[in-house]
């Protein structure tokens, strides 16, 4: 109101009185001799508006909300935690790294990774999390917007990540001395949900002492840091209309969505948002391959039809059409594995986090009697050693080399994928599919070795595209891309040039996203990868299970089906509560394991 005030008033004043040097003061000239009687009938007037302008900017500034400072020379207040406890929901969400709070609220719908994970962690200390993220410089500089003051007496977190549940403390009584020990290795998608199938089992948790051992945290490598907002597949095959005829990869895929269904309609929010899918073909060899995978439901669409549907892809180059595919799907990866981690903690399940194990060595009994059960030894990083006498293997790529030393070979090897955010320019219309490309999907049917890799992993020259990409399901604003796959463990590494390859690609089949910024440096991870993409589960010896090859996208069932495998070897007999959730017979479920390797 004030700078308005004073605004007006110069302006009025030069107009007026245009031949007034303009050094003199502005209140001697607007009382000017030269003024005429109508100037002088305004300077009331005027006097007037300056004293309301004058009382609203007081008010403005009464009102108006200011950063929170202490009285002391002006730093920047101190909170105690549970002051930042108290900021914990959606329109008030605050966050703790290393000591300094920070409000998240405005940046929740604008956070690459979804909201999901923020909204976790919202009024709580983030900082172990955070640091096992890889973030770009990007993030730090928006971080320093955001920040609003330090936390006082400040202590660093110890024990679990913030975002899980942490289980009752056990008491150390006689008969939790004489249970067995279980210990999952493996805090992903696999090892979260065959740790809460696993708890719901009352005879299993007498017996068993239940842990999850991971070197990170919660979700893993892949899902968290690189995708954050993964899809799934179709459901190519009906199981209730014909359950004879259906195979493991159908079934997972259904029984995927109807535990994500399950989980977002009877649990918590997940994220879980059923959309269709695009597969774009930009040659006639490509289309004839997505007619040959058209499953019911699934619709050829031509290249008007394709753009009609998906404005996006205006002016895209060298389309010939698409498949429209139904009974697809997104989820927030963190959300579910938070969500049946929350499960198993409070049925009973010990986490531990931030133990990389590095060895595992098979433990002989002391009497040497080879009826009696050998035990495992689970070596970590710091030479501290985590005794089991079942062991589950559910560490994706890190399966092979950590089940080598106890003579198993598991064909599983480690391919790295990466992928970019970019926030969609002003006026250009929402992505409202999930797309992919065939172009990778051909060109590895043609190669015939099985590699499905994008990149040569000896040299790193691009053999093929596959881009693949949606929009953020809590943001307006943010689109996700990839396709890029590599042999090899490059942990959280991204090759930066074959990225801009990416997003250029992407441009190219969306050129409405030329003037896309990138959203940070992106992120890269290690997925599991089978030579015959089938997922292994099952028991390599009597007290090692293993269960990997998996993706996010159908991890949910495979660690159900572990967790129905390892019931039916350590507790034969009984029948297992794991009925109740898939909705099939026990030995139906049992069908379904004997299919995997």
């Amino acid at each position: 109101f004030f700078r308005l005030y004073f605004a007006m008033f110069f302006r009025f004043n030069r107009a007026l009185f245009p031949k007034v040097q303009p050094r003199r003061p502005l209140l001697r000239r607007f009382t000017s001799p030269n003024a005429s009687n109508a100037v002088r009938g305004l300077r009331k007037p005027f006097l007037a508006c300056g004293l309301l302008a004058c009382a609203g900017s007081v008010l403005a500034w009464k009102m108006w909300p200011k950063p929170v400072r202490s009285p002391d020379e002006g730093l920047l207040a101190t909170f105690t935690m549970e002051e930042v406890g108290r900021h914990c929901h959606p329109t008030d969400a605050w966050i703790v790294l290393n000591g300094e709070v920070y409000d998240i609220t405005d940046f929740l719908s604008l956070h690459p990774g979804g909201s999901g994970i923020l909204r976790a962690f919202a009024g709580q200390d983030a900082s172990r999390e955070y640091a096992q993220l890889k973030h770009s410089a990007d993030a730090s500089a928006i971080r320093s917007g955001l920040h609003i003051g330090t936390v006082k007496d400040y202590k660093p977190p110890e024990g679990l990540p913030q975002g899980l549940c942490a289980p009752p403390p056990s008491s150390p009584s006689s008969s939790k001395q004489a249970r067995k020990r279980l210990v999952i290795l493996g805090a992903g998608i696999c090892g979260v949900s065959a740790a809460y199938h696993l708890s719901q089992d009352s005879l299993l948790m007498e017996a068993y002492d239940l842990s999850v051992v991971d070197r990170g945290w919660m979700v893993g490598g892949t899902a968290l840091k690189s995708s954050a907002i993964m899809f799934a597949g179709p459901l190519l095959e009906h199981r209730k209309e014909n359950k004879e005829a259906v195979g493991l990869a159908a079934w997972l895929g259904q029984m995927s969505y109807e535990m994500a269904a399950k989980m977002m309609t009877q649990w918590e929010d997940i994220s879980f948002n059923p959309r269709p899918m695009l597969g774009l073909c930009f040659s006639e060899a490509q289309l004839e391959m997505a007619r040959k995978t058209c499953a019911p439901g699934d619709k050829v669409l031509t290249c008007e039809e394709v753009i009609a549907a998906e404005p996006l892809l205006q002016g895209s180059l060298d389309l010939t059409g698409a498949l429209l595919k139904a009974g697809c799907f997104t989820v927030d990866p963190f959300l579910v594995c938070n969500a049946y981690a929350k499960r198993a903690a409070k049925a009973g399940v010990r986490f531990h986090m931030g133990s990389d194990i590095v060895e595992i060595r098979r433990k002989t009994p002391e009497s040497g009697d080879s009826q009696q059960p050998v035990s495992y030894e689970l070596v970590t990083s710091n030479s501290k050693v985590i005794e089991a006498d079942v062991l589950l293997l559910c560490a994706g790529a890190a399966d092979a080399p950590l089940a080598k030393p106890l003579g198993h070979s598991i064909s599983v090897r480690p391919m790295h994928g990466q992928m970019y955010a970019t926030r969609l320019p002003e006026g250009v219309p929402p992505l409202k599919h999930m797309i992919f490309s065939y172009e990778g999907p051909l060109y590895w049917k043609q190669r015939g070795d099985g590699a499905n890799s994008t990149l040569d992993p000896q040299t790193l020259e691009r053999r093929c595209h596959h881009v693949y990409g949606l929009q953020v399901t809590n943001s307006d604003l943010v689109c996700k891309f990839g396709g890029d796959r590599v042999e090899g463990d490059y942990h959280e590494n991204v090759f930066k040039e074959k990225l801009a390859e990416t997003k250029q690609r992407v441009e190219e089949i969306m050129p409405l996203l030329k003037d896309a910024d990138m959203i940070g440096q992106g992120w890269g991870g290690t997925m599991p990868f089978t030579p015959d993409q089938n997922i292994i589960i099952g028991r390599v010896e009597p007290g090692v299970f293993v269960c990997t090859g998996a993706p996010f996208t159908k991890g949910a069932a495979a660690g159900m089906l572990l967790a129905v495998d390892v019931c039916s070897k350590l507790s034969p007999g009984a029948e297992s509560p794991l009925v109740k959730d898939s909705g099939m017979e026990h030995r139906e479920l049992l069908d379904f394991v004997h299919k995997c390797r």
